[in-house]
């Protein structure tokens, strides 16, 4: 085996519909793994009628807990597969892509951090902008406008993930990307891209139906999480999200 294989791993949490997608798009890119001693860790938060058995194979580490969010499952998975690698591909459950991309993405890792490019609607995005101001995502920097990795897939070394403790798991659902990208440019770590052809992603596949009102409010408190840990003083944030709150029910 290729020994620069060795030092990365690949982590994916799985919740609910998510365990749909891994197992109709992974078993193959598993084997492939397995074949080559790479290992991965799944973190399963449940939500699904799957078992342990279903998902396992001589790769693969199983973890399962209690769902407290995206972040505190990537957490669980790169502690878990920093005993024995030096960095891990986080991947959401609802990605299609070449194993052959993986594996040379894998073998040239050597920055910190790192965003994969995915094609979402025909759209290939890695860095999206978050204005401080307004609120508004957009795809395009502009005035005002912070940087964040889009969190389908990303790479981190297990130095930068001890050195900043990884994810703040008080983000239960959305914003711990961009928080996590906060923290990134607080310690001047840039947001390296790694560009792509083959990764996909079906945004927002591994809802499940009849949640839409729990998802708008638990994004909107995330939002006011954000707004307080990052910019106190705008105002105009807190009133958006208190009303994107207050107002859910309406916008589903």
């Amino acid at each position: 085996m290729n020994p620069v294989l060795k030092k990365f791993g690949v982590v994916v949490v799985l919740h609910g519909k998510g365990a749909n997608d891994v197992l109709q798009n992974y078993p193959a890119i598993f084997e492939k793994l397995d074949a080559l001693s790479i290992p991965v860790v799944l973190v399963d938060h449940g939500a699904h009628s799957f078992g342990e058995k279903d998902f396992v194979r001589n790769n693969i580490e199983y973890i399962s807990q209690e769902n407290k969010g995206f972040g505190s499952g990537v957490n669980q998975g790169c502690r878990a597969l920093f005993k024995s690698c030096q960095y891990a591909i986080v991947l959401n459950p609802d990605l299609h892509f070449a194993v052959e991309e993986l594996l040379d993405i894998g073998s040239g890792l050597s920055n910190s951090f790192g965003v994969i490019e995915t094609q979402e609607h025909g759209i290939k995005r890695g860095i999206r902008f978050y204005n401080q101001f307004t609120g508004v995502v957009s795809d395009n920097p502009s005035r005002y406008t912070v940087p964040y990795f889009n969190g389908a897939a990303f790479c981190v070394s297990k130095e930068l993930f001890e050195k900043t403790g990884g994810f703040d798991e008080k983000f239960f659902l959305y914003f711990e990307d961009l928080d996590y990208s906060m923290q990134l440019k607080s310690l001047s770590i840039p947001l390296a891209i790694i560009q792509s052809n083959s990764f996909v992603h079906k945004v927002g596949g591994t809802r499940e139906h009849g949640k839409s009102l729990e998802i708008e409010r638990a994004a909107s408190l995330s939002g006011l999480r954000f707004v307080y840990k990052w910019l106190t003083w705008n105002i105009w944030l807190y009133v958006r999200y208190c009303l994107k709150w207050i107002l859910a029910n309406h916008r589903i």
